[in-house]
């Protein structure tokens, strides 16, 4: 580790440093990636006018057609609302309070009708306990 100007540490990692320094010497005109040497040159190249950026390549994360950005704006536009259903719960009790009386049945949950073990409901219907498949109210629904 090495301490930066700052006062933090940052790791140094040695195969990495030794890497960029075979053959010639390690400073001055040789190692310098200058023009289109350079991997990131990018001079005459087409830009997007929106944001600068080169084209073939995404939007900067700031403009607004950058993919996220525009997945935001729809999803803001679009309100999605599900209807409530309204369920008679009486007649239900917790499962915790029958959860030695749960092991090995099956549930069905009367709002979404997915079928799970019962152990993993919320609540039970009290005249279905002693038989199987149970009508409960699934996790996700209470």
């Amino acid at each position: 580790m090495r301490r930066e100007d700052d006062g933090t540490f940052k790791a140094k990692d040695k195969q990495k440093a030794e890497a960029g320094r075979r053959g010639g010497k390690a400073t001055g005109d040789s190692k310098a990636r200058t023009g289109a040497s350079n991997g990131r040159f990018s001079e005459g190249r087409e830009r997007h006018d929106c944001c600068g950026a080169i084209k073939g390549r995404s939007h900067k994360k700031t403009c607004d057609n950058h993919r996220l950005n525009k997945i935001r704006r729809v999803l803001r536009k679009e309100s999605i609302t599900t209807p409530v259903k309204e369920i008679d719960l009486t007649g239900f009790i917790q499962s915790s309070a029958v959860s030695m009386m749960l092991h090995g049945s099956t549930g069905v949950c009367v709002v979404c009708k997915t079928q799970s073990p019962a152990i993993q409901s919320r609540k039970v219907k009290q005249s279905d306990i002693t038989g199987n498949p149970l009508r409960v109210v699934c996790a996700s629904c209470a």
